[in-house]
């Protein structure tokens, strides 16, 4: 029960933790800051990653870890098929008119997402090579 509820967990938190980077596309012509943005993201994702980590029954810092580096890679593939629609003339003509302008040189983004990689790389490797 507690691995189910863990996983549960890890799940949410991981998916939350990887709109980080698709909110770090909006431009600055929003008037809102996009740290602003990735920030509220990871802290709204950090309750359930804390929660799961506490629940979990095994290698907890190596599974928050492992949670964190699926997270950064899925976010990244999400931007990188958003580029691809994006740039590609031929899908251009079905997406609505007022299409938003996307910012896919986000300092933020660019940042969250490699911080995100490398703290869940770095607390999995250190969890693992412990023994």
């Amino acid at each position: 029960m507690r691995r189910a509820c863990s996983v549960i967990l890890f799940v949410l938190g991981g998916w939350i933790l990887s709109a980080s980077g698709m909110l770090g596309l909006v431009s600055e012509a929003e008037q809102v800051s996009t740290w602003l943005l990735v920030a509220i993201v990871v802290a709204f994702a950090a309750p359930f990653l804390i929660l799961g980590m506490w629940v979990s029954p095994g290698k907890r810092i190596a599974e928050l870890g492992l949670t964190m580096m699926i997270a950064a890679g899925c976010a990244a593939f999400i931007l990188l098929v958003m580029a691809m629609l994006t740039f590609d003339p031929s899908v251009r003509r079905f997406i609505p008119e007022p299409m938003p302008k996307f910012n896919f040189s986000s300092p933020a983004m660019i940042t969250s997402l490699l911080l995100i990689a490398s703290v869940g790389y770095l607390a999995w490797r250190r969890s693992t090579t412990r023994d």
